[in-house]
């Protein structure tokens, strides 16, 4: 009998401006049994992708997608969105994690932080933890 999927059924938008990156991420998460992952690359993609019900199970947000925009700007709207309160904000950067904590209103703006690079088994593992811990 096979294991089950880490992340089987779940809908993720991942926010990433580096297509590269964004279709590795989101290959290795429907590897891993995502029911869906929408990529999103500005701000306003993803307020205009989370208008929409169902809102997703993990929004997963680099710091710089481009331009003047921050994940950290994604990370206040979502919180801020009273049909998105169910939605783990998890940051997925390789920025420098004391100049985010220093930008950030709180620690509680992401539910989780997962350095890059990391390989795509690690970051599913991580994000599996994430989910055990809710």
């Amino acid at each position: 009998m096979n294991a089950p999927l880490p992340l089987a059924g779940l809908h993720i938008v991942v926010v990433e401006d580096d297509a590269h990156v964004a279709l590795d991420v989101q290959t290795g998460l429907r590897w891993a049994g995502a029911a869906a992952v929408d990529v999103a690359v500005t701000a306003r993609q993803v307020q205009q992708r989370l208008a929409l019900p169902p809102g997703p199970d993990i929004v997963l947000i680099d710091f710089y997608i481009g331009g003047d925009q921050f994940g950290l700007d994604v990370a206040r709207w979502l919180r801020r969105q009273p049909t998105l309160q169910h939605t783990l904000r998890i940051l997925h950067t390789s920025a420098d994690l004391g100049m985010i904590r220093q930008q950030s209103p709180d620690d509680q703006l992401f539910h989780a932080v997962i350095s890059k690079p990391v390989p795509l088994h690690s970051l599913i593992e991580q994000l599996t933890r994430v989910l055990q811990q809710r």
